[in-house]
């Protein structure tokens, strides 16, 4: 397995961007990233997702598969003319809808390749999905500190 990990690695180009949620919280570690990357220099940008009508409305979207909205677009476009003066060859995003659908748009504007990798989803958000900053009940756990 981790030949062929090395074999994927060294197929990949020089530059990656990978498009995440902001709340970025899943079990992917810089580190095992890193390792399937190729060398000698190897640049990552990271970078959000557009907007949504959920980032407008203050809404936690989590696992929730939201669109992005024109604004959302427009500022997938924004990304992609930063990007394609830096070259990118690689754009890598998570399965949800929202990055997925920015990361098309900047790799196809940057003529590069798109991957889909399902370790940079956003963690669930259970319950509070879809609830507004007003609707988090706050509650004092067991150390003492406050939580929503």
């Amino acid at each position: 397995m981790a030949s062929r990990r090395r074999q994927k690695a060294r197929a990949l180009a020089a530059s990656i961007l990978c498009v995440v949620p902001l709340g970025f919280r899943t079990g992917l570690h810089a580190a095992s990233l890193a390792a399937e990357l190729p060398r000698p220099r190897t640049e990552i940008v990271l970078c959000r997702h557009g907007e949504t009508d959920w980032n407008v409305q203050g809404r936690l979207q989590g696992l929730s598969d939201i669109p992005l909205n024109g604004v959302g677009r427009s500022q997938a476009l924004e990304i992609a003319a930063a990007v394609k003066a830096g070259g990118a060859s690689v754009v890598v995003a998570s399965p949800l809808l929202r990055a997925r659908d920015t990361a098309a748009i900047v790799a196809d504007e940057c003529g590069a390749d798109l991957r889909i990798d399902a370790r940079l989803r956003e963690a669930s958000l259970g319950v509070m999905e879809g609830r507004r900053p007003s609707s988090r009940p706050r509650r004092r756990s067991r150390l003492g500190g406050w939580w929503w």
